[in-house]
């Protein structure tokens, strides 16, 4: 229920636009204590945090320019809300490209993939109970095309979006939350357009 968010603290990937912002304006409304939302693109994502503390106050939300598949931007802003709210209760990977040329598909799963596996180690590694955290939840991003074998278009994307989910089907394993206390959840969102104004 969305009422368990009250007093929260949040990081939310991918979170300048589309799907990401529309996240992160949700656990506002319902009371997130804070909520620090990532993304690459800069002039929209100072544009949504000045917006958000216009509605919900300074001390309330906050933008970081971070490209999540450099582990040093994404993990630092990790560890300094860790230490300036003494925990992070849920981080959301949704960070994603859709990218399909024989020149970027790496940069796609660098993205969709290798930094939601690493964001997700590095979550449960700040929450986990049985190294000293409260315990917490990690929720991945996965889609729709996780679901089915996409052709003629998007093979790539689909691969990682698949891999997404059966990684994080994995980890989330009873066998595994039970020494860590850390929910491992996935959402396969169907077609969304994203626009970045």
């Amino acid at each position: 229920m969305m009422h368990e968010f009250k007093e929260k603290v949040v990081i939310v990937t991918g979170g300048a636009s589309g799907i990401g912002a529309h996240i992160v304006k949700e656990f506002l409304k319902e009371g997130a204590k804070y909520v620090a939302f990532l993304d690459i693109a800069e002039n929209v994502g100072v544009k949504l945090e000045d917006e958000l503390k216009t509605c919900y106050g300074e001390d309330k939300v906050s933008f970081f320019k971070c490209d999540v598949t450099k582990d040093e931007e994404l993990f630092g802003i990790y560890e300094k809300v860790q230490k300036d709210f003494n925990g992070i209760d849920v981080i959301v990977n949704n960070a994603g490209i859709a990218s399909e040329t024989a020149k970027t598909f790496k940069k796609t799963i660098e993205t969709n993939l290798s930094a939601t596996i690493s964001s997700t180690y590095k979550a449960i590694d700040l929450m986990r109970v049985d190294h000293g955290g409260k315990g917490g939840t990690v929720v991945n991003i996965s889609s729709i095309a996780a679901l089915s074998l996409g052709s003629p278009s998007l093979f790539t994307y689909t691969a990682t979006k698949m891999a997404v989910l059966h990684f994080s089907n994995c980890v989330g394993k009873e066998e595994y939350y039970r020494h860590t206390n850390v929910r491992v959840l996935t959402i396969c969102f169907g077609i969304t357009e994203s626009v970045s104004k």
